[in-house]
């Protein structure tokens, strides 16, 4: 059986790589929808939505079995950004909506969606250009 690692152990885990290319490899090797997206709201040509300050929440518990949240979840990035088809929800709501998305996540995960938010990826290592030799389809449109 496989081990079900979250989107930020695998971030956590490439980024100790030495070589870029290690890095890479690793990356494309363990993808998700979940990862990519990650990555296009980190460095892509997105607009946020909600606060640049971390709002008040409560991160889940380390024993939760929630490492597969974000994974199921990432679609919730849209909600977040400017044209992802939420753009009419009222403030209040989107971060309401913020607030208990990153409740309900694995922990490192929710560090990781806040740290994404001002375009950085908390792991050393992870750069723009890791992400866009690993998956070019997605960094088309990166400056």
């Amino acid at each position: 059986m496989a081990i079900n690692f979250s989107t930020s152990e695998v971030l956590e885990k490439a980024g100790k790589f030495e070589k870029v290319q290690d890095r890479v490899n690793y990356l494309v090797e363990k993808q998700t929808k979940a990862l990519k997206a990650v990555l296009y709201f980190c460095y892509g040509p997105v607009e946020w939505l909600v606060p640049d300050t971390d709002p008040p929440y409560k991160p889940s518990p380390a024993e939760s079995d929630v490492q597969n949240v974000l994974k199921a979840s990432y679609n919730k990035l849209r909600i977040y950004v400017k044209g992802g088809g939420y753009d009419t929800l009222s403030r209040t709501k989107r971060e309401m909506q913020y607030i208990e998305w990153l409740e309900t996540m694995d922990a490192q995960d929710a560090k990781l969606i806040l740290a994404i938010r001002k375009g950085e990826i908390p792991y050393p290592g992870i750069t723009r250009h890791v992400a866009k030799k690993a998956f070019p389809d997605i960094a088309k449109d990166w400056k």
